[in-house]
């Protein structure tokens, strides 16, 4: 969705199921699928000068239904990487 300048995106974390067999190691494999059930999570791109030029990131928003505006704020998200790990000493 196209904005004012500045895009919102929905971003959604994928389902993971551990694979490997090492018990309470913390060498972990894990298998990703997405899960298009799972909760939605809004970024706003927001463009900042750098010394190398114009970057682009994404900023968490959540969508106030009283003002009919985002507000910064809300679940931090990585692009483009999967990760899951169990901590066993918890």
């Amino acid at each position: 969705m196209e904005n004012k300048g500045y895009e919102i995106i929905g971003v959604q974390a994928d389902d993971y199921k551990r694979i490997d067999t090492n018990g309470m190691s913390e060498d972990q494999d894990y298998e990703f699928t997405p899960n298009i059930e799972n909760t939605v999570h809004y970024l706003k791109s927001e463009k900042i000068q750098t010394k190398n030029g114009v970057m682009k990131i994404y900023q968490p928003v959540r969508w106030n239904n009283k003002t009919n505006r985002w507000n910064k704020g809300g679940t931090a998200v990585t692009l483009g990487h999967r990760k899951a790990y169990y901590d066993f000493s918890f």
